[in-house]
């Protein structure tokens, strides 16, 4: 599966090699989804349309009302 820079980084093996944003690429899987991880890089699909879903570390937030639990989401 392929990834699309979205932050300037250089090459994890070869320091000397700049991957501008918009580049799109395939660097194995696990190279994939360490950029994906450190925000560097989203998924692209076959069809070359970004995915949406990007690991967060956002938590929910959780509020009583009454006796009934409320879950919510934080929104972007």
């Amino acid at each position: 599966m392929k990834i699309k820079i979205i932050q300037p980084v250089s090459d994890r093996n070869d320091q000397s090699k700049m991957y501008e944003v918009g580049t799109e690429l395939d660097l194995g899987a696990e190279r994939n989804k360490a950029a994906v991880n450190k925000r560097v890089a989203v998924w692209v699909d076959n069809k070359s349309n970004e995915k949406v879903s990007i690991p967060t570390d956002k938590k929910k937030k959780v509020s009583k009302a009454g006796s009934v639990i409320i879950e919510t989401k934080k929104s972007e």
